[in-house]
């Protein structure tokens, strides 16, 4: 094989791995945008069901918008790990099974992470936590 034959190879599997976990994490980054919007939606329907004239009992309509909020913060969290988690098992096969016969230049950016990066995932990850919590806290005074 010859040495530009090998560096092609070189190079499409470290692309095909980087887009990989480029594209989970632009799913992290879409899925906690989604997130915080529908959660404002499911807070501000919470908060103005008693303006709503209707023939319904407002608390009955709180109760079922607080359950729906809270399933949908717990499915959000869910998915979010479970993002990170394929992120951090493609790094891993990568680095196992490829970045020692590679180069040192097509490493970092897949094997490597920057901590401002990683505390917006962090930051991702509280994000969805606060809304499990405000979730719970208004299916509890739904409830009461």
């Amino acid at each position: 094989m010859s040495n530009e034959k090998r560096n092609l190879y070189k190079i499409k599997i470290y692309e095909v791995f980087r887009q990989r976990i480029f594209a989970e994490d632009l799913e992290i980054n879409s899925r906690t945008y989604l997130t915080i919007i529908i959660q404002i939606g499911f807070i501000a329907c919470w908060l103005l069901a008693e303006q709503i004239k209707g023939d319904y009992a407002v608390k009955d309509f709180r109760l079922f918008l607080s359950a729906c909020q809270l399933v949908a913060a717990s499915f959000s969290l869910m998915s979010i790990f479970a993002a990170l988690r394929e992120i951090r098992n493609n790094k891993r096969r990568y680095k196992d099974r490829y970045a020692d016969i590679l180069d040192d230049r097509y490493v970092p950016l897949v094997i490597g992470g920057s901590r401002f990066h990683q505390a917006s995932h962090a930051l991702s990850i509280v994000t969805q936590i606060i809304f499990v919590g405000i979730g719970s806290f208004f299916l509890y005074l739904s409830m009461h």
